[in-house]
């Protein structure tokens, strides 16, 4: 199992002070949903997955970003 970067309190005390919480990964959909689906599903509002991109450009490119805040309807993000 691979560990968080961040210990999941701090990811949820994110979501308390930013509402809309999205995450842009270079993983594919398969692999983000069977090792972290159910760890950080509660806490983004958003999951976008390199091969969600029709292109499947990967990061850093910010086509990965650019679906996630318009998932969630933010107009500024950091990478």
């Amino acid at each position: 199992t691979e560990q968080l970067l961040l210990p999941l309190s701090q990811l949820q005390a994110l979501k308390r002070r930013f509402p809309r919480l999205a995450i842009a990964t270079g993983r594919y959909r398969k692999e983000y949903a069977d090792v972290w689906a159910t760890r950080l599903d509660p806490v983004f509002d958003a999951v976008v997955c390199v091969d969600d991109d029709p292109a499947h450009i990967s990061k850093p490119h910010p086509s990965t970003l650019r679906a996630a805040m318009a998932q969630t309807g933010c107009h500024r993000g950091f990478y």
